[in-house]
């Protein structure tokens, strides 16, 4: 799911619970088998995603909220609620900080 280049870049940011990001309007994605392909179209850039960054951009789409996007993925990977919900808050702001999401 980790998008950035560097690891542990902005954690002091990532600190900040976010309820509710949703997809700039210049960006396209696409999935292909498993993996996403996201398209900055402003600054040009892709990104490839995993199945389960892939999954969050797909219920981002439909309008879920963290809270939303936390139930929704719960009951489909053995993880615990905790480290679910934290690594879908460090995936959200990666979105924000690259550009490909924005906050409401």
């Amino acid at each position: 799911m980790r998008m950035s280049k560097e690891a542990g870049k902005g954690a002091d940011v990532h600190s900040r619970q976010l309820s509710a990001v949703r997809l700039g309007p210049h960006i396209r994605w696409r999935k292909v088998g498993d993996e996403g392909v996201v398209l900055n179209q402003d600054k040009g850039e892709v990104l490839v995603l995993n199945a389960l960054g892939t999954h969050i951009i797909e219920l981002l789409g439909q309008g879920l909220n963290t809270g939303q996007l936390n139930e929704a993925l719960l009951p489909e990977y053995n993880i615990d609620q905790p480290t679910l919900e934290a690594d879908i808050q460090c995936f959200l702001h990666e979105l924000v900080e690259t550009g490909v999401a924005n906050i409401l």
